[in-house]
Formats: structure tokens, sequence, C-alpha cells
């Protein structure tokens, strides 16, 4: 199995700092395993990027599996809040994918996304975990759920709970596939047939930075991070 990756990032036309973060920070290729991540960092004045930061640095660490990654993370996190409140409030997501046996693993936090195109067709493989999300989940009609107060806002992140729970996804891989992982920034900007369009040509570094331009073309209002990862078989 082999994994061709490439990265990309902007801090698009909004904000004064990207909060973003990303692994690996380069293209590459590896028939070892492969672990990529998005975070985004929340938290406006308190600086969410030094949560984005510290997510990525100990999950790419880490042992175990992604989840457990994930997980690890989120301890580091409220570690750091322990030893220097200051930071109390900073908050990150997390979409992290490990690449290996023929298998192609999951663990996510927040509203940073991983897809899937296949077959000509894209499937995105992660929930957004907001207050809409958790509604409909309780039975709450999903137009209801969508137009309540705060319906976007996130109810599961890094660095809130040590009770984390995580979303993991495990897949076979297939021979062709291609899988996105990005931020918001850059989905909130492009629909899944723009998304698809962009996905279905190029090799990877082509393909990322069409996509990152694209949304900058679109005015992309916050920061726009991807990365594009194509499986060999």
């Amino acid at each position: 199995m082999n994994c061709t990756w490439a990265t990309a990032s902007h801090i698009g036309f909004g904000p004064q700092i990207n909060q973003d973060r990303m692994f690996p920070l380069g293209s590459g290729s590896s028939e070892e395993p492969v672990v990529v991540m998005v975070a985004d960092g929340l938290g406006g004045e308190k600086f969410g990027q030094v949560a984005a930061d510290l997510a990525v640095q100990t999950a790419q660490a880490a042992d175990g599996s992604p989840a457990d990654r994930a997980r690890a993370a989120n301890r580091a996190i409220l570690d750091l809040v322990r030893r220097e409140p200051q930071w109390s409030g900073t908050y990150t997501t997390l979409t992290l994918m490990e690449f290996g046996d023929g298998m192609a693993r999951i663990a996510h936090i927040g509203d940073t996304r991983a897809y899937l195109f296949r077959d000509n067709r894209i499937t995105v493989m992660t929930n957004d975990h907001t207050a809409a999300w958790q509604r409909i989940r309780q039975g709450v009609d999903p137009k209801v759920a969508h137009s309540m107060p705060k319906a976007a806002s996130l109810v599961r992140v890094l660095g809130f709970d040590e009770w984390l729970e995580v979303e993991k996804t495990d897949l076979v891989s297939q021979d062709g596939d291609r899988w996105l992982v990005c931020s918001d920034g850059l989905y909130r900007m492009l629909s899944d047939r723009q998304l698809k369009r962009f996905l279905g040509s190029g090799d990877p570094e082509e393909c990322v930075w069409n996509l990152v331009e694209s949304a900058l073309g679109r005015g992309a209002s916050d920061n726009v991070t991807a990365v594009v990862i194509d499986i060999d078989l």
C-alpha cells in the first residue's frame, strides 16, 4: 500500500492569524503507515492555534490507534490549561487519519472533515459535531434542528472535557481511493459538486492547491487548510 499526499494552508481574507494546523507539513509518498491530520483552533483572542499546535504535535508523537492519539492530544491541552490557566478557553477540532495494512482509519472531533472520493463519487466520512447534529441525534427534525439558535455551535472539541468521545471510522482501502482532510474554511466555500470536480483531476499537489485557490477565489473569510491523499494498492 502506497500513500502519496500533498498539503496546503492559507490564512484567508478575514482572520489576522492562521489557527489551522496540519500534518504532514509538505508533500510526500510512503509505503509505510502514514498519519495525516487537520486541526482548527478555536478561541479567538484566546489564541486557538496554541491548542491546534499542541494537538497535532502530541497526536503525531503518541502511540496507539487514531482514537488513542486524539485522546492523548486532548489530555495534553487539558494539562496545559491546568499548568497555565491563561490558556483556559482555547480549544481545537481534529480530524486524524491513519493509512496502513490496507485500511483507512479515522479519529474525529469537531467540524473539520474527511471526504472519500471513490468511483467518481464523493462521500463525507465525518459528522460535524454541532448543536444541530446533537439535536438530530436526539430525534429533532433536521430542518428544525438547523434553524434553532446556535445550530452551528460545536458541542465536541479537544480541550473541553477529559471524557472526550471520539468519532471512529475504519474502512478497507481500495486502489485509487483519494481522500481529502480539510478545515471548514475550505468546505464552506465549495459545494460538494465543486469538491468532486477538483478531486477528480490532477495529482495530489495540483488538486490540493486547486481546492485552496478556489476557496480563496470565492473570498474565503476563514483559514483554509487541506490535505489530499492518494492510495495505490
